[in-house]
């Protein structure tokens, strides 16, 4: 199952949603990380406030750093996602974060909704709801999800140049199609992914047709090869667009 945007750019990306194995992995990683902190706290900074703090102040100090480290805890889940853009350290750790099922970015309510709806269901029959929610749901949520409309999903790599309509032109460079102004973003996008598979396996048929309906659209007649043709559209495109 995916899950699609389209950027600002006008290109699809699509993110495959998290299997519950993914999920169970990054929960487990969090609650190591969890457990370091808490043996830290009782067996490396307790200890050293006890060897300078009367046994009274100890007390004390020792209340306010359990208090601050149940906090933490108890917090966890909904801190990193809000500073980590829908992850967790676990969820980092296994590629994985949480999204708006559209696949935008999940809002402060959306991460607020999650968390409290998980005090339950992931807490209740050791997250044996949540686990049947993930495997019986269509876009794998489970009921915090269905409640804030979010899933989590895989994280690709970031998105490069060439999957994008933006191409590099130098300062000095000359338009040579001025009605380029005639095609949009997604006729840029979609004249990008050809040259890029045409690169990758070779599909002259493919390119040919392309560079035929192009100029058909752009109104234009040349020489120049299909593949040198579409290329220079692009380029073109973007020193246009550049200039906007």
């Amino acid at each position: 199952m995916k899950v699609q945007i389209q950027t600002s750019q006008n290109v699809d990306i699509e993110y495959d949603i998290a299997t519950v194995g993914d999920r169970i992995a990054a929960g487990v990683i969090d609650m190591l990380v969890l457990t370091g902190y808490m043996m830290v706290i009782g067996y490396v900074v307790l200890p050293l406030l006890g060897r300078r703090l009367s046994d009274e102040g100890l007390g004390t100090v020792a209340v306010v750093i359990l208090i601050l480290l149940y906090l933490l805890m108890f917090l966890y889940p909904l801190l990193c996602e809000v500073f980590m853009d829908g992850q967790s350290v676990g969820k980092k750790a296994m590629q994985i974060k949480v999204v708006r099922l559209d696949g935008g970015q999940a809002t402060l309510s959306a991460y607020l909704i999650r968390w409290l709806v998980g005090l339950v269901e992931v807490r209740t029959f050791f997250g044996a709801i949540a686990l049947a929610s993930c495997m019986i749901t269509r876009q794998g949520q489970r009921v915090g999800d269905i409640a804030a409309g979010t899933t989590v999903v895989k994280v690709k790599r970031a998105v490069m140049l060439s999957q994008t309509i933006f191409a590099k032109v130098d300062d000095d460079y000359q338009p040579t199609f001025e009605n380029v102004s005639l095609l949009n973003d997604r006729d840029i996008a979609i004249i990008k992914e050809v040259i890029t598979s045409r690169e990758r396996a070779g599909n002259p048929v493919v390119l040919g047709t392309l560079a035929r309906k192009v100029k058909e659209v752009m109104e234009v007649s040349t020489d120049l090869p299909a593949l040198k043709f579409l290329r220079t559209v692009v380029k073109d495109y973007n020193f246009y667009a550049g200039r906007v």
